[in-house]
């Protein structure tokens, strides 16, 4: 009988042994790393554990909120690549959709979305506030604008004590070729114009008009004003001149002109 040395033989068992064991370490590895993934994934994307279950929307008008509503739940809906990735309040992209909703309503002067988690998404927004309603015969259409040159909406031409509506005549005018100095000073004249115990009703930019506009008021007279001119310090002139003739009942102009700085005429 030959003799077997065992530690030979042990050499050459160890080996397959140790293969094995490595080999089912690493599907072990594998299939635990499979496991996790498929959990982050549905945890991530199926589950409710992060969705977005509430949108709440304050700071705006009944009809803003609608809007913006929608906005808001079409983004939550869509799925890329067939998969809920929106509707995790993790990926909602507030930042994005902020923007969006900002440049589509114009109206909007601040707005911001917060994510509250795990479920609610609340959005705070300050709605502009209208100092007057443009007209403009280029295209005859009107548009709200604030004391930051901002245009939106589309209102009815109308006169009145709410909201002063500016008849712009020219026919080469749209909302983006308003002159900032025509603006500042109509602007400037709105906020001042009741310190002399007048009323603004309405507008008019005559057709061929360079530096002049004419203001219709709840008096019996107009007023006209002169882009050349301090409107403010005028205004101011204005009001010492009207103290002193509505004392006089044989006042009674139909036209008064202030052109022309620290002057005041009258017909």
């Amino acid at each position: 009988m030959r003799a077997v040395n065992v530690q030979n033989l042990n050499r050459h068992i160890l080996p397959k042994k140790h293969s094995w064991v490595r080999r089912l370490r690493l599907i072990w590895h594998l299939a635990l790393t499979a496991a996790i993934t498929a959990g982050i994934f549905y945890f991530l994307f199926f589950a409710d554990a992060l969705a977005v279950k509430t949108v709440a929307i304050d700071g705006v008008s009944d009809g803003l909120r609608v809007a913006i509503s929608s906005v808001i739940h079409s983004t939550i809906e869509n799925k890329p690549w067939h998969l809920a990735i929106r509707k995790n309040i993790l990926f909602f992209p507030a930042n994005r959709v902020q923007t969006e909703l900002i440049e589509r309503f114009p109206q909007l002067k601040t707005l911001s979305i917060e994510k509250k988690y795990p479920h609610e998404l609340a959005v705070n927004g300050q709605e502009r506030q209208p100092l007057g309603i443009w007209c403009f015969a280029a295209d005859n259409s009107c548009r709200y604008f604030d004391e930051d040159k901002v245009f939106w909406g589309d209102p009815p031409k109308s006169s009145g004590f709410l909201l002063t509506t500016i008849d712009d005549q020219r026919a080469d005018i749209q909302t983006e070729t308003v002159e900032t100095v025509l603006f500042t000073a109509i602007r400037k004249m709105l906020k001042t114009i009741s310190t002399a115990g007048v009323v603004s009703r309405g507008i008019t930019i005559p057709a061929e008009s360079v530096n002049e506009f004419f203001v219709d008021t709840d008096k019996d007279f107009y007023i006209v004003f002169n882009l050349d001119t301090d409107i403010a310090g005028q205004i101011g002139v204005l009001k010492i001149f009207l103290d002193q003739k509505f004392k006089d009942p044989n006042f009674h102009p139909s036209r008064i002109d202030l052109s022309i700085d620290g002057r005041v005429y009258y017909k």
